[in-house]
């Protein structure tokens, strides 16, 4: 493949000329081991496109339809122009083959419909600005993480993440207080604009950064012009949450900093625990816990996630109503926390019969203490029989055990 390098293609449908270039995720053990490239729609194709000095283009709009870049294409959405496309190199005879492949491809998880990539202007957070990926590394490795594997996951989490993409194009959320030149087109995210916009926000409310006109005025510091537009864009929201320990332990004197614990599902270590340490060192210079514990996750009995979009999804009201709460307290004191654990009927069954012998049992053992005091008919250890002595020793140590597993949790 490297025979291709820099050798000058026509286009297939353009009056315009194409290079050849190099990319290592291409092979030659699937199909010719020849591809098509587009910078602006995929981070491979991006980071190729860049090396070799292409041009970042990216014909699709917000909408899903060809701009004028795409010439002839233009207002076509990505069902139609493909067939349009097909249709071109077929009008110029250069379609040699039409086939159809199985593999994989991203599906939007909200509404399940395929996705495509596109090239837009975000804001980011460099994870690597001043050394904050090895100092995140360091924190991590001084957390307790429960279970102890989970550290694993974690610091490869923050030595493996890329940068993060802090904005979002949404209506609801917490604003990006930036804004854009009008004139000399800078994109402005200053501290002490900033400062005054929170200080404005705390006295009269986060709709003051819609009010029109803006009710404080900056001048952009590189060209003096005070036409300047707000930022549209929202923060992701995993910045909101990321700040939590700050409303809560500022909010709460009798909180102390940083959290002695963290609990959620272990698939916050990409998430809540990931941006949480990120954000903490940025503001604070250490982590935002001491221990972090993470669980699994309730399945159903063919081993699936929960989801009401499945027709699987269960509410805790739902076993609590058929079968009792200390059932379903049963069901989770038997299970092991740290891994998914499965819910079905038939499990609820096998728990309600382990159940019924230790009520049984203990119905026995009250109904023979039902006289019982202890004031007159304690027993002093030294005089009680071998048997009770030993059944007391092991009571003892059974405590000492439960103890210690509570205290790790």
């Amino acid at each position: 493949g490297k025979d291709l390098e820099g050798i000058v293609f026509q286009h297939p449908i353009f009056d315009r000329d194409s290079i050849g270039i190099l990319g290592e995720f291409v092979t030659g053990e699937t199909g010719s081991g020849v591809v098509h490239i587009a910078p602006g729609h995929g981070e491979e194709d991006f980071e190729v496109g860049e090396r070799y000095g292409l041009e970042i283009l990216c014909p699709v709009d917000e909408q899903g339809r060809f701009t004028a870049e795409a010439l002839q294409f233009e207002g076509l959405d990505l069902d139609a122009g493909n067939e349009a496309v097909l249709e071109a190199l077929k009008e110029k005879n250069n379609l040699l083959k039409v086939n159809k492949i199985i593999h994989p491809y991203p599906y939007c998880w909200r509404c399940h419909k395929p996705v495509i990539f596109r090239t837009t202007t975000q804001w980011f957070m460099n994870i690597d600005h001043k050394s904050h990926r090895e100092r995140a590394l360091s924190a991590v490795e001084k957390v307790r993480w429960i279970p102890e594997e989970s550290l694993n996951r974690m610091y490869s989490a923050v030595a493996t993440r890329p940068d993060w993409c802090l904005s979002r194009q949404r209506f609801w959320g917490v604003a990006i207080p930036a804004f854009y030149c009008q004139n000399c087109h800078e994109a402005l995210l200053i501290p002490e604009w900033i400062e005054k916009i929170a200080e404005a926000i705390t006295e009269k409310g986060a709709d003051i950064w819609y009010q029109d006109p803006f009710p404080i005025q900056f001048r952009c510091p590189y060209c003096g012009s005070d036409n300047l537009r707000r930022e549209s864009d929202i923060l992701d929201v995993w910045f909101d949450s990321g700040c939590s320990y700050l409303a809560v332990s500022e909010y709460y004197e009798e909180l102390t900093w940083p959290s002695d614990l963290y609990l959620e599902g272990s698939d916050q270590h990409r998430g809540w625990f990931n941006q949480s340490l990120m954000i903490a060192l940025g503001t604070r210079n250490e982590s935002p816990y001491h221990q972090v514990l993470t669980h699994g996750f309730v399945l159903d009995h063919e081993g699936r996630g929960m989801h009401k979009s499945l027709g699987n999804f269960v509410l805790a009201k739902e076993p609590v109503e058929e079968y009792g709460a200390d059932i379903l307290r049963l069901w989770v004191a038997s299970s092991d926390y740290t891994q998914d654990i499965r819910y079905s009927k038939e499990i609820m069954a096998r728990i309600v019969e382990a159940y019924r012998k230790f009520r049984n049992t203990f119905r026995f053992m009250l109904s023979n203490l039902y006289d019982f005091d202890p004031e007159k008919d304690r027993v002093d250890f030294s005089k009680m029989a071998i048997i009770d002595r030993y059944i007391e020793d092991r009571l003892t140590k059974i405590i000492e055990i439960v103890k210690k597993y509570y205290d790790n949790y």
